[in-house]
């Protein structure tokens, strides 16, 4: 494992946990639910199972980052979320980070968390994937989840439970996972130390990137409504105007 170390340079990565940086604990009790740096790891050997001519470093217990489920994104809820997000102190779940298709249709919105499927709970990304997993066969599934309201208990905000169904055409399948995205050896490291790299990401070359080829500028801008009604688009057929655009008199 030393010489994949010194191939990836992943010492000059720090030590890193899965999910975005920052990281500023408000109170003791938040801080110890998060997740403490484990001594010793940079010492110790990780199998890599990567093809061995792939130029790509994975761990073989690779934590999980985040899940895909019938239009829904999911990441887990730590200690680290609860505190950005002010939501209650020691609330489990895994937090919907946006919605399309199916999970849109279900009445699900992105900062729900949710917290049982099908009356199971779930606590983690590992039982929403196996959670999912139970419904795989199944048309529908009952979704509890914990909704943010607009009032607060001290600097956190008071959770509204309720429950949403979540139905496809055929079976719903199962929840496909990722781990953290990958980064390139020797890049500094994204967030503070939260764990040695290889414990959420690999390494490697695994990016893919696209320009935009139509220049869309977001958030679209205010177009009057004279240029919609002769037909005036500010670029090619998108649909219907005012599904992205406020219209000016």
């Amino acid at each position: 494992m030393k010489s994949s170390f010194a191939r990836f340079g992943l010492l000059s990565c720090g030590l890193i946990l899965a999910l975005f940086g920052g990281g500023l604990m408000a109170n003791n009790a938040e801080q110890a639910n998060a997740v403490a740096p484990q001594p010793g790891h940079l010492g110790t050997q990780m199998e890599n199972i990567a093809p061995p001519d792939s130029g790509i470093f994975m761990a073989r217990n690779i934590a999980l980052y985040e899940g895909h489920w019938q239009g829904m994104d999911v990441m887990l809820l730590d200690a680290e979320l609860r505190q950005k997000l002010k939501y209650p102190m020691g609330l489990r779940g895994v937090i919907v980070n946006e919605v399309t298709l199916n999970a849109a249709l279900s009445g699900i919105l992105g900062g729900d968390v949710i917290i049982s499927i099908d009356g199971n709970p779930v606590i983690d990304l590992e039982s929403f994937k196996r959670e999912t997993y139970n419904m795989r066969l199944r048309n529908h599934a009952p979704i509890k989840v914990l909704r943010k309201s607009d009032s607060k208990n001290g600097d956190r905000y008071i959770m509204n439970q309720m429950v949403y169904v979540l139905r496809a055409n055929g079976e719903l399948g199962f929840a496909q996972m990722e781990s953290a995205p990958m980064i390139m050896p020797g890049e500094p490291r994204p967030h503070p130390d939260r764990g040695p790299c290889t414990q959420c990401h690999s390494i490697g070359d695994g990016r893919f990137t696209m320009p935009d080829p139509d220049l869309i500028t977001l958030p679209p801008p205010k177009i009057k409504a004279q240029d919609v009604d002769l037909n005036r688009s500010p670029h090619g057929d998108r649909g219907p105007c005012l599904a992205c655009h406020q219209l000016l008199p």
